[in-house]
């Protein structure tokens, strides 16, 4: 689907086939895709409202979202979750992943409420997937994962 409309439409369809089967549909937001803003997300949980979110910190943040409102907001249809710092090179840059790169907990430079956020996840009693997510290194990938795991623990994961 290329306009909104039909996406939502499509999703709403699709959302009846799963239900059927007991599948319960979660929407990923992502940059570069018709539902990346917090508007988008908003407007598309109301008009999908059989979907569940997987809510992706690292691109809420960069299409300037409050990553714990959005949580708070749609907690009771979380699906998962996705958390990633963003280290902006190039603000100005016009596509999405010319801008900067998504790293490891504690490493971006956008500053990504994560800590808050996990925080929060905990204080729900959330007991769903996390997953942290290192789309980029710049190093030997297991020491930016050992580091993720570390300050997870120190967030209390």
């Amino acid at each position: 689907a290329h306009d909104f409309d039909t996406y939502c439409r499509q999703v709403n369809y699709l959302e009846r086939a799963c239900l059927k089967y007991g599948i319960h549909p979660a929407l990923h937001n992502h940059l570069g895709t018709l539902v990346e803003t917090p508007e988008q997300i908003d407007e598309f949980m109301s008009r999908c409202p059989d979907t569940h979110l997987l809510i992706d910190t690292g691109h809420l943040a960069v299409a300037g979202g409050d990553v714990v409102a959005m949580l708070e907001k749609y907690y009771d249809r979380l699906a998962a979750v996705h958390i990633k710092d963003w280290f902006m090179t190039d603000p100005d840059a016009g596509a999405w992943y010319e801008r900067g790169y998504f790293c490891g907990l504690g490493h971006g430079n956008l500053k990504v409420d994560n800590e808050t956020f996990v925080k929060t996840l905990i204080g729900k009693g959330y007991d769903g997937w996390l997953f942290v997510e290192h789309d980029t290194h710049m190093r030997e990938p297991l020491l930016d994962l050992e580091e993720s795991r570390e300050v997870l623990r120190k967030w209390g994961v």
